[in-house]
């Protein structure tokens, strides 16, 4: 991600996908920052759709919580 927020949507969304499911198939600490990192930046730059969407997409999949912006 450049930070310039020229990714589409789309590739926004699939960039956060990948990174749910690598951190819920070799769980750590490193991952789940990096989910965590991923999540704040979307907000930050205007993807808010795609936190919605991946909460959408792995509902049911993942606790609850799993989403929620740790500060």
């Amino acid at each position: 991600m450049t930070g310039k927020n020229t990714e589409t949507p789309g590739a926004w969304l699939a960039t956060g996908s990948w990174l749910v499911a690598d951190a819920i198939t070799e769980p750590t600490p490193k991952k789940y920052a990096e989910l965590q990192q991923y999540l704040q930046r979307s907000i930050r730059v205007g993807h808010i759709e795609a936190v919605a969407g991946l909460k959408k997409d792995w509902q049911g999949l993942v606790p609850a919580d799993y989403f929620a912006i740790k500060q």
